[in-house]
């Protein structure tokens, strides 16, 4: 996975993000960091001592326990068949020390070097289990750093997870009701739990797509494409533009990125469809960005060939989960999660009008009993 570029036009999505006291959380999430040969991994934020990474014919095996530590996975291990299964989330994993065949959800594959036993302990390959888990796997070059990222929403949903597996060509969101086309060069690397913030980034060059959703209000194109344009005068050179009754877009650069900037007004809902791509002189030619944002749709079209984001029921709930304090709650659809992040106790939810509900956790002495708050 490439770094994420944040765009430095005004994005008024910000506004969801810093119009309530607190910070929105970005979700659970699973990371590792390492280089190989160290023993002292960094998982989930914390120092974990296990046996030395090792690099086979370019492939890193890591012990097993990196993949519980941070995935939370199950693991089974039969003796008999040399067999280690791994489940986590909708995925199933079976590995068979040295041996190269695999299975993900009993589909056989090839894997590019096989699982093998090391000092007394399994050693499994990193990409092709964290992948299939739905992370993003990357290395630096220069700091020789291996990276594990995966961020989820506190949904009932697997996002990253769903559209890596996903045979759909298309993605979107049923309840703000927007599609585009969805290249498989292309990742979801963050979705906020309102579903109405989500960035995708490309797997092998440095771009980042982002779209938001907000209220209409008073926006209007007009005063939209007004702000957008009086923000990049002065910093940026303009390189084109374009308006229509409910459409515009303004397309920008400075001396290394290209910036694009859509926005949509459709039935009380603004998109913004916000892309920052690192080489100005080839991003026309990318044709994975364009693909995307040419298709762009406010329209969801439910035939089925649409990969839905959506996580809301019927009665217009979302189940938010918080597997780390072991609770889950539904919460209207259009409520945000606001959440401080030293705070992990704390999380409120928050609406269009201010309204707000607060779920604070507590531990208790033994003699505590409600009646006594």
């Amino acid at each position: 996975m490439k770094k994420i570029l944040m765009p430095v036009m005004i994005l008024l999505c910000v506004v969801l993000l810093t119009c309530v006291a607190g910070a929105v959380k970005e979700g659970e999430k699973i990371a590792i960091n390492f280089k190989v040969g160290d023993e002292i991994l960094y998982i989930n934020g914390k120092e974990v001592k296990v046996e030395r990474p090792v690099v086979v014919n370019g492939v890193t095996l890591v012990p097993v326990r990196v993949i519980t530590e941070a995935f939370g996975a199950r693991v089974d291990w039969n003796g008999q068949q040399r067999c280690v299964t791994l489940d986590y989330s909708q995925v199933a994993i079976k590995l068979y020390i040295d041996n190269k065949k695999a299975y993900v959800d009993g589909t056989a594959v090839e894997l590019l070097e096989a699982p093998r036993i090391i000092n007394g302990r399994t050693m499994v390959p990193l990409r092709f289990i964290t992948e299939n888990f739905g992370a993003d796997v990357d290395y630096n070059d220069y700091t020789k750093q291996i990276t594990v990222v995966k961020v989820n929403a506190n949904s009932v949903k697997d996002f990253s997870l769903i559209l890596k597996k996903t045979a759909k060509e298309k993605v979107g969101d049923s309840y703000y009701g927007w599609s585009a086309d969805f290249p498989k060069n292309l990742n979801l690397n963050y979705r906020s739990f309102s579903g109405n913030v989500n960035i995708f980034v490309h797997k092998y060059i440095n771009c980042s797509i982002i779209i938001s959703i907000l209220q209409q209000g008073e926006f209007t194109i007009d005063n939209i494409l007004s702000m957008e344009l009086s923000t990049i005068k002065d910093r940026y050179t303009l390189i084109g533009q374009e308006k229509g009754d409910s459409y515009a877009k303004v397309v920008y650069r400075d001396e290394a990125y290209a910036y694009e900037d859509r926005f949509y007004v459709n039935e009380g809902k603004v998109y913004f469809v916000n892309l920052i791509f690192e080489d100005y002189n080839s991003y026309k030619a990318n044709r994975d960005v364009q693909k995307f944002l040419d298709s762009f749709s406010v329209k969801f079209v439910d035939d089925g060939s649409v990969e839905d984001l959506s996580d809301v029921t019927k009665e217009g709930f979302r189940l938010y989960t918080n597997n780390n304090l072991k609770y889950s709650i539904d919460v209207l659809a259009d409520w945000m999660e606001v959440k401080n992040s030293d705070a992990e106790n704390m999380v409120s939810f928050i609406d269009n009008l201010g309204n707000q509900v607060y779920i604070n956790i507590y531990s208790y002495e033994k003699a505590f009993h409600w009646m006594m708050w």
